[in-house]
């Protein structure tokens, strides 16, 4: 069901604990990627990567349900997603703010957070991360560079506090998270925020494949 959420509803528990909700915070707005710089359509792309990381969760057999944080309101009917209207507070609150509405759907399921710029992620590096990421309270993934993430996990009921920004693997680490080994070469540990980044980018995904060689990108 695709819907547009101003609230955070509780309602019945769901019949799946054992499967991970995903919050997948998306700016969505017309500066997403500006780091890319004016040569490149940023707002295009940050569609493109989402539409790719969102066919790697859902194929997961790890996911149960997804929700997108954002303030993009029609990228639920364009990526036939559930969208929790993000309150402009940054990041970390919009982080904090899908952990709440997806613990209060299904409080008895470890929930993950997982960012929307990873354009070469599959399903079976979702599995095998949230298979590791299972073994601790909270745990996250660090970039390639080592000093950003790109996921973190937390089982049921634990508390915890995002620490997205500048230098925030080290920052989760000490806030108690801890660092699952994933291959560099994972596609969860290649995040694009540069044109270095989108330079050396390896098998994308076929939404941003598409959108950078000029196609529409409809997912």
């Amino acid at each position: 069901m695709i819907s547009s959420i101003n609230v955070v509803p509780c309602g019945p528990v769901d019949a799946e604990p054992s499967r991970w909700s995903i919050v997948i915070p998306f700016k969505g707005t017309a500066s997403a990627k500006s780091r890319l710089g004016p040569g490149h359509n940023g707002p295009g792309l940050a569609k493109a990567f989402l539409l790719d990381v969102l066919a790697a969760v859902h194929g997961s057999p790890a996911v149960a349900r997804v929700v997108v944080v954002s303030a993009n309101a029609a990228i639920g009917s364009q990526a036939a997603v559930d969208v929790l209207s993000d309150t402009g507070g940054g990041l970390n609150e919009s982080v904090q703010a899908g952990v709440g509405w997806m613990r209060c759907r299904a409080p008895r399921s470890p929930v993950a957070v997982v960012l929307a710029d990873l354009p070469s992620l599959r399903s079976h590096e979702v599995t095998q991360a949230l298979a590791l990421a299972s073994q601790h309270p909270r745990a996250f993934v660090p970039d390639s560079t080592g000093f950003g993430t790109t996921m973190i996990t937390l089982a049921p009921s634990v508390d915890f506090a995002a620490r997205f920004g500048s230098q925030s693997a080290a920052a989760h680490f000490a806030a108690g998270f801890v660092r699952v080994e994933v291959p560099s070469s994972s596609g969860l540990r290649r995040d694009v925020d540069t044109p270095q980044d989108l330079a050396s980018l390896l098998c994308p995904g076929i939404n941003t494949t598409a959108f950078l060689r000029g196609d529409d990108c409809r997912g």
